[in-house]
């Protein structure tokens, strides 16, 4: 079988995540992946994770501080088909790479330009950590007395997501017209993916919004809630930790059912649960109940039979335990790769299943310089230059003329497809009578249904079916997360395809369509459990105790809580699947543009979110812990960590031996490069509390933002986190909108209003930023469209098989 960029020469210049995971994304597609390294290295090496990260690619070592590197590395990017770099401003043209440069040596070339928080601004030097980009931009600063500390790189997954997705629109633009052009993302942009309601109540709060509501608009909120039983976290007779999602109205009674505790409805107090208690006393009461049935029985009991009663629930894992999870070894979850450096390892397997154009994993990180001499040769006999034959006109947006059907309920799914909405796609929102419970429990204000249309269908009537299979026919994608039933609403593959050959399919769930997992029900909380993002967050010390200790009701009650505030402050599971599956959509539609064909796809909330995490998610004999957070949340180790200013807090990233150096010639510290318990990387870290407690006073001598400015100035990555929170740096920094990251919209509810701009920018064919649909809003439209009558229509809606215009969702 093909892979997707079979044929496709990409130059990869980046350091970190962002960027190696964007490129390994299209190497596990097929992508030559030419990886431009230094003569010392990629600075990344010293990560675990660059084992995996840059799987499959070629090194190559290029001294850019050379004139003959320099032309090398020109001579490589003339050769590319895509150029992915994040450099900061400027840096790319002093060495002849920048995009006005190469794009005149190579027109069909997709240049792909990443920075931390835009390439405008007063920000547009900072370096691309993950911890400056959330600290600066308020994601430390969410409520609390001070800051705290979240370990997941949701900018630099997210951002990566949105690269391929961009790289992949590009490239599809070039298909059909011959030209390239440059395309820009960011981590601030990748967190920004998780601002699904665009801040609408902080925006309430600031009378920003042209038609203020009745309560502050906005996303359902658990995590805001003292007692959350749907999302409970339990202990189970061997001492293990599950993490309850029984968030839709169907499902909390059946976890009820699954403990034998059906009379709890019986009694007064609770008539109402899991949402509706006459007090907060009755919900704890409740808890309390739960908490004590579920210490009765075994986790592989409990897990039985949940699958049994449909109950959502899964254990917590660590990272590395998760490699062992059945659904995730299902299928090509985790790959065996023998590296040349650390012997046999297993890995997180391609982030999409593709019926057609299988990903493939099959060779491992390169050794450094390993493919030097062959690749330069080649350029010397011409070995590779983009082939390009299209030649219609630009269209507006990079997938203008595309129509996606979205069958997707909840959050994870559907905000995928509105990413991918931004990128100009045609989303038509398929929605049953009555609406979709997130629709209801948002009140239709998120991102969500953000630059949609939307139609009413009932699926469950024949004439419902005929009225979608006209719609398919003319649709070039189709997503959905229905757990089970697409047979029966005719929304099936096979039927589908029979429709329309061509169709891209993809099938968003929570575990996948098959193994031990498939057909469960699950939310955001269980990917974040499975995933290890629970363990990872809460910090030394805050764990678990062992297994075999004993624990009362209250301390499982107490330890539970805070499991459940490790996930909270972890950023939405959701958002993290809900970027794969705009990655997915981009590279499926792409793929049937060069190879004419539909196919099956698959992405899961589940692998998602092992990816996020994946800077643990390996296993070799030589592997090292991962660094986890300290008690107080306070950051990894000395470098890489909060501090309290005479005013406030900074958080300082320093991971770099040169960074070091120059921090403490900074800070007038000099004698700590020669102190032995500082003078290495090993040595800082196994003397971290020591360092800690040399750093810490120094920081409280001056104020937060003086820290800030001083540093800053001599390019070591210190800002102040504490303040602005994260919505009004969104809303109100200049910064936002001179990159164009927030935009002005008339929202048909909240009317004149700012959502949350589109995660990437194209030069040739731009991105858009499209205020929310209403419920049913497009559903005659759409329908004259497939060739009703007015008549015909009429009668369809008196009959409940199609909604009218602008209904209320129940």
């Amino acid at each position: 079988m093909a892979t997707i960029f079979r044929g496709t020469r990409v130059v990869d210049l980046t350091e970190g995540m962002s960027g190696s995971v964007t490129t390994m994304i299209l190497a596990d597609n097929g992508a030559e992946v030419v990886k431009i390294e230094p003569p010392g290295g990629d600075p990344s090496r010293t990560n675990q994770a660059w084992l995996m990260w840059n799987r499959g690619k070629k090194s190559v070592v290029v001294d850019l501080n050379s004139a003959a590197g320099r032309k090398n590395a020109q001579a490589l990017v003339k050769s590319a088909d895509v150029f992915v770099q994040n450099f900061r401003p400027g840096e790319a043209e002093k060495l002849g790479l920048g995009y006005e440069d190469v794009s005149k040596a190579n027109p069909a070339l997709v240049y792909v330009s990443i920075s931390a928080i835009g390439s405008k601004g007063r920000y547009k030097n900072l370096k691309l950590y993950d911890g400056v980009v959330m600290a600066k931009t308020g994601e430390y600063a969410r409520g609390g007395a001070r800051p705290q500390y979240r370990v997941r790189p949701l900018g630099s997954w997210a951002g990566a997501n949105m690269a391929v997705s961009a790289i992949a629109g590009a490239l599809y633009v070039r298909a059909r017209t011959g030209k390239g052009q440059k395309v820009e993302s960011s981590l601030y942009q990748g967190l920004l993916c998780y601002n699904f309601n665009g801040s609408v109540g902080r925006q309430q709060q600031l009378n920003m919004l042209e038609k203020p509501q009745p309560t502050p608009a906005g996303g359902l909120a658990p995590g805001g809630q003292t007692v959350n039983l749907p999302y409970s976290v339990v202990r189970t007779k061997d001492g293990r930790w599950i993490q309850m999602t029984n968030l839709a109205a169907r499902l909390f009674p059946h976890w009820i059912k699954a403990m034998d505790l059906d009379h709890i409805y019986e009694d007064p107090r609770f008539k109402g649960a899991p949402f509706l208690f006459n007090n907060e006393e009755d919900k704890k009461a409740l808890r309390k109940i739960l908490v004590e049935r579920m210490v009765t029985k075994t986790a592989d009991e409990w897990i039985e039979l949940f699958k049994k009663h449909d109950v959502g629930g899964e254990p917590i894992l660590t990272t590395e335990q998760a490699i062992d999870h059945p659904q995730l070894l299902y299928e090509n979850g985790v790959v065996d790769i023998v590296d040349p450096t650390v012997g046999p390892m297993k890995q997180i397997g391609p982030l999409v299943q593709f019926s057609e154009t299988t990903s493939r994993v099959t060779k491992p990180a390169p050794q450094l310089g390993q493919h030097t001499r062959a690749v330069l040769a080649s350029l010397q006999n011409n070995g590779h230059s983009p082939i390009v034959k299209g030649t219609k006109p630009l269209p507006k947006h990079p997938f203008a003329g595309v129509t996606v059907l979205d069958f997707g309920g909840w959050l994870a799914a559907p905000a995928g497809t509105a990413f991918f909405a931004d990128l100009g796609a045609r989303v038509i929102k398929i929605e049953p009578p009555g609406g979709e419970e997130w629709r209801r429990n948002t009140k239709g204000v998120s991102h969500t249904f953000d630059g949609k249309e939307s139609m009413i269908v009932n699926l469950k009537t024949p004439e419902g079916r005929e009225v979608i299979s006209k719609l398919i026919a003319k649709a070039d994608a189709i997503m959905h997360n229905l757990r089970d039933g697409v047979e029966e609403l005719g929304i099936d593959y096979p039927t589908m395809r029979k429709i329309n050959p061509k169709i891209v399919y993809l099938y968003a769930g929570s575990y996948g369509s098959k193994g031990p997992g498939a057909g469960r029900p699950a939310f955001g909380p269980i990917a974040a459990a499975v995933s290890g993002s629970d363990y990872w967050g809460i910090g030394k010390g805050n764990t678990p105790p062992p297994a075999d200790a004993p624990m009362t009701t209250d301390e499982i009650i107490e330890q539970g809580v805070q499991l459940y505030q490790a996930f909270s402050a972890a950023g939405s599971p959701d958002i993290t699947s809900a970027v794969a599956v705009s990655t997915a959509l981009s590279l499926g539609l792409y793929a049937r543009e060069v190879t004419g064909k539909g196919q099956y796809m698959e992405s899961s909330m589940l692998f998602s979110n092992c990816y996020c995490c994946s800077e643990d998610f390996m296993r070799f004999d030589a592997k090292q812990p991962r660094l986890n957070p300290d008690k107080e949340l306070r950051g990894l180790h000395a470098l890489h960590r909060l501090y309290e200013a005479k005013d406030g807090w900074v958080f300082l990233q320093c991971p770099k031996e040169d960074e070091w150096k120059e921090f403490c010639k900074a800070i007038d510290r000099q004698d700590l490069l020669k102190e032995p318990r500082y003078n290495t990387p090993v040595s800082r870290l196994t003397n971290d509390d020591q360092l800690i407690g040399q750093l810490a006073p120094i920081f409280k001598t001056r104020s937060a933002d003086d820290w800030e400015d001083y540093l800053l100035k001599r390019d070591i990555m210190c800002v102040r986190a504490d303040k602005p929170g994260v919505d009004d740096f969104f809303l109100s920094d200049p910064a936002v909108k001179e990159n164009g990251f927030s935009a002005a919209v008339n929202h048909p509810i909240l009317g004149k209003s700012v959502r949350v701009g589109p995660p990437s920018r194209f030069s040739l064919t731009p991105s858009r930023a499209e205020p929310p649909v209403l419920f049913g809003q497009n559903t005659q439209a759409i329908m004259a469209d497939l060739g009703y009558s007015k008549t015909a229509i009429a009668e369809l809606k008196a009959k409940g098989i199609v909604g009218g215009e602008t209904e209320s969702a129940k």
